[in-house]
């Protein structure tokens, strides 16, 4: 299939929520549980969904980064059995009878298949009725159900429920109760796609909940603009595709005070603020390209987007014209995106890779000859060359020399070159090469090479080079090199890895990264920004908090001159430089006249260190080796070094610092090393060599230091 076609899978939305209060005093502390469910799998006679497991996913995280809900008190379950889906009320009470003192919420969210009687895990009916009897039975003060499956409408055709325009209610009262909400009427269907990656309904819903739906600014979602914003984008999105315009109908019953707050913005560890002039239609990616959050912005006011902290791409359809911009989100401090910062980009970007252009109506799924065994030397001699010349389907196929088929179930294997151009579930196989295109899902193996243009779900694997132009989710692996615009999971190159954006790990010899949220780990990384650690040799970045290496050269990091003493050289200058977490140290020390020595010696250092910083304070860990040469560059002795020092930052580029020091050294025979003698700083024998290697025998010493200085 197509991976632009939004895919009708007769998938709608119940909401069902039992007044959620917006104030909690301290008195009466709220504590809020969750059971979470998503089953792509809905029994053998229904397609299997493609994102119910990944919306259930997505609305936890909200619940858990904004909705007050903790991740201990979460159930999450995938692909349950209705037994398990049981035994989680069940858990859940469990959970409830050991709530403390206080008010008590619960939220229960289903992703899957369900019919006019019931949910479908498994393709096993839970029903309506039965469900609501079980919420009814916990011990909770208020109670929220959110179902995203089929026909779940007719819940609210029973209690009388019509198809209508969005509810308002009044924000100057309180209100408290319950209200169903279905996110189509129970004679449509909805639809998931492959641009959003999940359901319309719950991608509108989170999308809201994360601050698009802040109408009012105030910094909380309500259940009027979480529902308002889900209503009217999931409408406008469903008109013109294949499934047909969805209509929520909802049935209400709302009464006393306190407004319904969902969510708190004021509580996200990072934000991206979309400034007052921005207008348009933005869609926020994350660091792997998947879409985040997607909304329509006037240029009435700014808008705050609860996000995790990373990179994101933002792109912006604005009046037919495409922009884009890179971001890096912290958790220190809002992140405004201006007008000045988007970028015009063409038009041609604007696909359902992307996920920029909604396509109302994909072009339909090519008509495809079934042939379940296709055989043959090259295409013009095979089986299916007699049937059809048309596209072409198989369960297995096979080729002497090179062949393919445009879609594969099973196996796909060719002596020299094996391709499957529009998508292969299974094993693709190429004694030289595989070329396969679209959605794939399973292994695609070339002994050469192997090419995929579109999304893997699986490996690719490629004896000399693995390509991939679009999202690979598993592992890519190319004997000299690997390749892709996007990775999710582990990409290993036996010279070198490329990645735009890379969610996981970059195992290689050189790896080379645009947005990584994760590891790379080779001998020279380079990376334009990490969220996450870079262990190597040679680390380069623009950004890099956590940069491992002999040698770390970070555009945005750090840069700091010490001046300092210790315990064996008065005098030392040294350069901290880095990334803001890890540090690489390069220093040089000399011993002058009254230290003891009968020879100047000049101390040279080089180690890596960490850095914790709690403004104003500091604390520094660094572990460093040190050699002794004197002014004819002979080695006199050598020595290893942990030091942890605390200091104090009084202006940006001025700090004092001091700290303790254990020290391991090896000294050579005939030293000329002075060092502090009696008292505590004295060294400690703690090896000596056998006498008849004296000529050559070394000393091993253990003693502590200090040391004390300026840092610039």
């Amino acid at each position: 299939m197509n991976p632009i076609l939004a895919r009708t899978l007769g998938l709608c939305a119940l909401l069902v929520l039992l007044g959620i209060p917006s104030v909690a005093s301290a008195q009466n502390p709220v504590q809020r549980y969750s059971i979470v469910a998503g089953s792509n799998n809905g029994g053998v006679e229904r397609v299997k969904l493609a994102y119910a497991e990944s919306d259930a996913q997505k609305f936890a995280d909200v619940l858990q980064t904004l909705g007050g809900v903790e991740p201990q008190n979460t159930l999450m379950l995938f692909d349950p059995s209705l037994e398990e889906l049981e035994q989680s009320f069940v858990a859940l009470e469990g959970l409830l009878e050991k709530a403390p003192p206080g008010r008590v919420e619960v939220i229960f969210y289903y992703s899957g298949h369900s019919d006019e009687q019931g949910l479908l895990p498994n393709g096993e009916l839970l029903g309506y009725k039965d469900l609501r009897n079980r919420f009814d039975a916990l011990s909770a003060d208020v109670r929220v159900i959110v179902l995203d499956s089929c026909s779940a409408g007719a819940v609210t055709r029973a209690k009388g429920g019509v198809q209508r325009a969005a509810f308002l209610i009044d924000e100057s009262t309180e209100v408290s109760g319950h209200a169903f909400l279905t996110s189509s009427s129970a004679d449509e269907v909805a639809q998931e796609s492959d641009r959003i990656e999940g359901s319309f309904f719950t991608h509108y819903l989170v999308s809201g909940l994360r601050g698009a739906a802040d109408v009012s600014g105030d910094e909380r979602v309500t259940l009027n603009e979480a529902y308002q914003f889900a209503f009217q984008e999931t409408l406008n999105r469903t008109e013109s595709t294949r499934g047909g315009a969805q209509h929520p109908a909802y049935e209400i019953q709302l009464s006393g005070t306190g407004d319904l707050v969902l969510t708190d913005l004021r509580t996200a560890s990072a934000t991206l603020v979309l400034g007052k002039e921005l207008d348009g239609r933005f869609f926020i990616h994350d660091g792997v390209g998947k879409l985040v959050v997607e909304l329509a912005k006037s240029d009435e006011r700014a808008i705050p987007i609860s996000l995790v902290p990373g990179a994101y791409l933002v792109r912006a359809d604005r009046d037919g014209e495409l922009f884009e911009a890179k971001v890096l989100v912290r958790d220190d401090a809002p992140v405004t995106l201006s007008a000045d910062l988007l970028v015009s980009k063409e038009i041609e970007l604007a696909t359902a890779r992307g996920g920029v252009r909604f396509v109302d109506r994909p072009p339909a799924e090519p008509d495809y000859t079934y042939v379940p065994y296709e055989f043959g030397i090259i295409p013009s001699l095979s089986v299916s060359n007699i049937v059809t010349d048309g596209p072409v389907r198989s369960k297995i196929a096979g080729y002497m020399l090179v062949g393919g088929v445009d879609r594969s179930d099973m196996l796909m294997a060719a002596m020299l070159i094996g391709w499957a151009d529009d998508r292969f579930t299974g094993l693709v196989f190429g004694g030289i090469g595989s070329q396969t295109g679209g959605v794939g899902e399973g292994l695609t193996f070339g002994g050469v090479y192997a090419r995929h243009e579109g999304s893997l779900e699986g490996v690719q694997f490629g004896g000399v080079a693995a390509l991939l132009d679009g999202r690979v989710t598993g592992v890519q692996f190319g004997g000299v090199y690997s390749g892709a615009d996007d990775v999710l999971g582990l990409q290993l190159g036996g010279v070198a890895a490329w990645s735009q954006r890379l969610q996981g790990a970059q195992v290689s010899v050189v790896n080379i990264g645009g947005h990584v949220l994760g590891a790379q780990v080779g001998v020279v990384n380079i990376a334009d920004e990490v969220d996450g650690v870079q262990v190597g040799v040679v680390n380069i970045a623009r950004e890099s908090k956590v940069p491992v290496g002999l040698l770390n050269f970070i555009e945005n990091g750090v840069l700091r001159f010490d001046l300092w003493a210790s315990e064996l050289s008065p005098v030392n200058v040294g350069l901290k430089w880095g990334g803001e977490y890890v540090y690489t140290l390069l220093g040089a020390g000399v011993q002058v006249e009254g230290t003891g020595a009968d020879q100047q010696l000049m101390e040279l250092q080089f180690g890596l260190g960490g850095h914790i910083p709690i403004d104003p304070i500091f604390i520094d860990v660094d572990l460093s080796a040190a050699s002794f040469v004197d002014d004819l560059g002979s080695l006199d002795s050598w020595l290893g070094r942990l030091r942890i020092a605390a200091g104090y930052r009084i202006f940006a580029h001025l700090a004092v610092f001091a700290g303790a020091s254990v020290n391991l050294m090896v000294v050579t025979p005939g030293s000329r090393l002075g060092f502090p003698t009696g008292g505590p700083f004295e060294p400690k024998v703690v090896s000596t060599p056998d006498m008849a290697m004296e000529a050559v025998s070394e000393q091993v010493a253990i003693f502590p230091g200090f040391f004390a200085g300026l840092e610039f």
